[in-house]
């Protein structure tokens, strides 16, 4: 009996370091959930390469996570995404977001827009989100990206079109030179006809 005692009492011991490590955790985690406040985006566009776990930068300040995405609903094509900023984020009804790719190799993160000058009203709130709105918007990026196809196709118009005319030029030109050449034949034959008639008449 007196063997057993000691180890009882380190398995107590373990036990009871093991129920306070988890019992901090969970504290701290609740204390680091208060400086954070929850937010749905709702995206015009599409948010392809967003997940997730994916950042939320304001002015390249990284301030939060996106927590889940979500389809859009029967009366609203706007894509849902639910996000958790800091609380000392400047978030008001002018405030918006727009997709951002932050490296060559297609990670795709969300940045906060600041307010207008003088905003001060509360983020919006819409029918069936519990949680305050901000409206998102088409980066620069993704518009310009959109643009490529049809400048590609103005650039091909005018490709051919200068091909056209540079084929139209050639044919002119040359079809110059050759009259040219031709006249100057037969001006040359016949400054060379009286010579001949000379010659065969002697």
């Amino acid at each position: 009996m007196e063997h057993k005692a000691p180890y009882a009492f380190i398995g107590f011991f373990v036990c009871l370091c093991i129920a306070a490590m988890i019992g901090f955790t969970v504290w701290v985690q609740g204390e680091n959930q208060k400086d954070y406040l929850p937010y749905t985006i709702l995206m015009p566009d599409s948010v392809s390469g967003l997940e997730a776990g994916s950042q939320v930068l304001y002015r390249g300040i990284r301030v939060g996570k996106v927590e889940g995405l979500r389809l859009p609903v029967a009366d609203d094509p706007n894509v849902r995404v639910d996000i958790r900023l800091r609380n000392d984020v400047p978030v008001y009804k002018t405030t918006q977001a727009e997709l951002a790719r932050t490296s060559i190799t297609g990670l795709v993160s969300l940045n906060i827009t600041a307010p207008e000058k003088g905003d001060t009203l509360p983020p919006m709130q819409v029918a069936g989100e519990p949680r305050p709105v901000i409206m998102g918007r088409k980066s620069a990026l993704e518009t310009a990206l959109k643009d490529v196809p049809v400048i590609t196709k103005q650039l091909r118009n005018f490709t051919g079109k200068a091909n056209e005319s540079l084929d139209e030029f050639r044919g002119s030109f040359v079809g110059k030179i050759m009259g040219q050449n031709k006249d100057k034949k037969d001006a040359e034959d016949k400054s060379e006809r009286p010579q001949r008639q000379m010659n065969l008449r002697n």
